[in-house]
């Protein structure tokens, strides 16, 4: 069984992508930034923190791997679809978005785990790399 086909096919997770991501530019800094800056302080590692980012810059380009529409539904959408098109696979210009990020664009290992996953997630398509992610 494909891993996570196998967990999103589940009845139990109702979570819907849109809800997931809704007022992404919002979540983000509440949700996962501070526990980001504490690993990054502490030398620990940034793989997955780093993966939920990229997941989210990925949904900001407004569509999936098989290029359907996604809805994007932010108060901040105009600028972040904007810069999810131009960057593409590049996430520099959404990461230097302070209001988001604050000062996280600075260290190098976070923006290059970014970039990696980022990049994979265009490559190879979100099932296969978080199986190639949750197999490692």
């Amino acid at each position: 069984m494909n891993l996570p086909e196998g967990r999103f096919a589940n009845p139990k997770v109702r979570d819907q992508l849109s809800r997931l991501c809704l007022n992404g530019s919002d979540k983000i800094p509440k949700f996962i930034l501070g526990s980001l800056r504490d690993k990054l302080a502490q030398g620990e590692s940034i793989t997955y923190l780093s993966f939920a980012i990229a997941l989210w810059l990925r949904y900001l380009n407004g569509t999936d791997d098989q290029g359907q529409p996604l809805p994007i539904d932010d108060p901040m959408s105009p600028l972040l679809t904007e810069k999810a098109l131009i960057g593409k696979d590049d996430p520099t210009l959404l990461l230097n978005i302070e209001k988001i990020f604050g000062n996280l664009s600075e260290p190098s290992a976070f923006v290059a785990t970014v970039t990696h996953h980022l990049q994979q997630l265009y490559a190879l398509g979100t099932w296969e790399t978080v199986s190639r992610l949750l197999s490692n």
